[in-house]
């Protein structure tokens, strides 16, 4: 994967991982099955509206497939921060790497 394609979607599972986040704040007792809920809403309309560029609808279809595929009680937002945090190493390595 080229910088600039991380860079993005690094881009698009931060915003996820930040809308989780928010939502999180806004529901106090919150179960996993409302948190992927949200997910899935989130993912379908991001996808619909064109919230991110079309070549990140890879990743759209992979998380929606995620859920789908896995049961509504997987942990996708570990799932997501997971990500998020090897994309910033990866990231991290890559700027150090070019100085």
């Amino acid at each position: 994967m080229d910088i600039h394609r991380m860079k993005r979607v690094h881009h698009f599972y931060y915003c996820l991982l930040i809308a989780v986040k928010m939502y999180r704040r806004e529901r106090r007792f919150l179960n996993r099955i409302e948190e992927n809920k949200f997910i899935y809403e989130w993912l379908n309309k991001a996808a619909k509206k064109n919230i991110f560029e079309h070549t990140l609808h890879d990743e759209i279809t992979w998380l929606t497939g995620q859920l789908r595929g896995h049961g509504i009680r997987v942990d996708i937002a570990a799932m997501v921060e997971n990500i998020v945090v090897k994309l910033d190493f990866l990231l991290n390595m890559q700027e150090e790497g070019s100085t």
